[in-house]
């Protein structure tokens, strides 16, 4: 083996993390570094910043079991507890096999019932907006769509007993309070006693209501063990949490982004209008592609985990340089999405370009995802590591099916009806742990 290439090294010492700080040192170095580069560290650690997707492929798929969680995790550990996203090795594997049905086609057909009743009833909401000529937040009714929705999907019959007397579902403090500081953190802790509750009344009942808690609670591992109910709460705070943000704010982003391109509005309300009868009667899962389209290039632009993080267990090698062991490897997926390398006019709002990706979880092309078909290959190749909005590998995100499921339902119900124009038109992007906007999106609704 040759000998190892010397690390590129970035002198600006700094902890890199998910804060606007890491964010803009990265906007200034990575333009700099075609492959992995260090960055020095004002602790002892070894910090690299990987650019190319053959170096990301290693980490998250072909090499992935030498290379666990990072240190930017233990923050989310404060808030999610042991859940799926924080979780590594042997344990994890468990944890995710056991979850892997909630988000089987057939849950998904039950829970786009779910969706469908929370996209009319935002369409209500928004429609008398419209006839009263009043703006919108769309940020903030959209993220509480999207909780409702989840929280419906989860605890079905029994989300009505976690109601406050006043009649107020206290998991709205998720859409109420933006930040996730330190502060936040035994706010939202608390309000998983009501998950505790729920749990030990359905046991005391032996009720197993047709919900996503109860396929949680039957869950058995290989040794037919089933969860302990701390770990039970931990995954039931991972979903509401990372599925709840995620989706709201990919959903958010993609309404803003379509404000300022009528064009690509007026395909996603032809779409919708084509799809109207089978959208209402549910009798398959809507398929509206170019919806897809405009979902997966509002999340190339804005991805909502803009940075993703893993440390080396053993010392390994990518490509020309030698990664030792505990080395930090971060992943600026933001930056990576906007590569002129992998993406023509990269900035540009285009879902075109995403027409004939596939959805099947894989992508097999090459690592420049809108290069003409007759350039493509045609046999399997390794996953599209230039766009990652889920990850890749084996920790791919557990729930992309279900997210995409609800923007196809969300759009194909608003957008038959209601086009929304901006009253917000600048917004300055929160690179924390998801890529939000710092204002609001206001907005107007009028009818098609």
């Amino acid at each position: 083996m040759e000998t190892p290439v010397p690390l590129p090294l970035e002198t600006e010492c700094l902890s890199l993390g998910m804060n606007e700080a890491s964010f803009a040192a990265l906007s200034r170095m990575i333009p700099r570094h075609p492959t992995l580069f260090q960055v020095d560290s004002p602790i002892d650690e070894v910090q690299l910043v990987l650019t190319h997707p053959d170096e990301i492929r290693h980490v998250l798929v072909s090499g992935h079991r030498n290379y666990c969680k990072g240190r930017t995790f233990g923050n989310m550990k404060l808030l999610m507890g042991n859940g799926l996203i924080v979780q590594d090795g042997e344990f994890w594997r468990q944890q995710r096999k056991m979850m892997q049905p909630l988000f089987h086609e057939r849950v998904l057909r039950t829970t786009s019932a779910i969706m469908l009743d929370e996209a009319r009833a935002l369409l209500q909401r928004w429609t008398e907006k419209a006839r009263a000529g009043a703006s919108i937040n769309a940020t903030h009714d959209i993220s509480q769509a999207t909780l409702d929705t989840l929280l419906l999907a989860l605890f079905g019959e029994d989300l009505p007993s976690v109601r406050d007397p006043d009649g107020k579902n206290p998991f709205r403090l998720l859409t109420d309070v933006s930040m996730r500081d330190v502060a936040f953190v035994p706010k939202f802790r608390a309000l998983l006693q009501h998950v505790f509750r729920i749990m030990d009344a359905r046991t005391r009942d032996g009720r197993m209501p047709p919900d996503l808690l109860s396929m949680l609670m039957a869950a058995r591992n290989g040794e037919g063990q089933p969860m302990t109910p701390t770990q039970l709460v931990d995954e039931v705070a991972t979903l509401i949490i990372a599925g709840h943000e995620t989706t709201a704010g990919v959903l958010a982003w993609a309404w803003y982004t379509l404000g300022a391109h009528p064009e690509v509005d007026a395909r996603v309300h032809a779409e919708a209008v084509a799809l109207a009868d089978e959208v209402d009667a549910l009798t398959e899962l809507p398929e509206l592609p170019y919806v897809k389209s405009v979902v997966l290039e509002t999340m190339r632009l804005y991805p909502p985990v803009w940075l993703e993080d893993r440390q080396a267990i053993e010392d390994d090698r990518i490509g020309d340089h030698q990664i030792p062991a505990g080395a930090e490897l971060f992943l600026p997926i933001y930056f990576l999405h906007r590569d002129a390398r992998f993406f023509a006019t990269p900035t540009t709002f285009s879902p075109e370009r995403f027409e004939s990706y596939k959805l099947d979880r894989r992508y097999r092309g090459r690592d420049r995802l809108d290069a003409p078909e007759t350039e493509r290959r045609r046999e399997a190749a390794p996953e599209h590591t230039s766009f990652i909005p889920f990850g890749a590998g084996p920790r791919r995100c557990i729930g992309d099916q279900f997210a995409l499921l609800n923007a196809q339902i969300h759009f194909g119900v608003i957008a038959r009806n209601l086009r929304l124009a901006r009253v917000t038109e600048h917004v300055d992007l929160e690179p924390k742990i998801n890529l939000r906007a710092k204002q609001d999106f206001e907005m107007r609704p009028a009818p098609r």
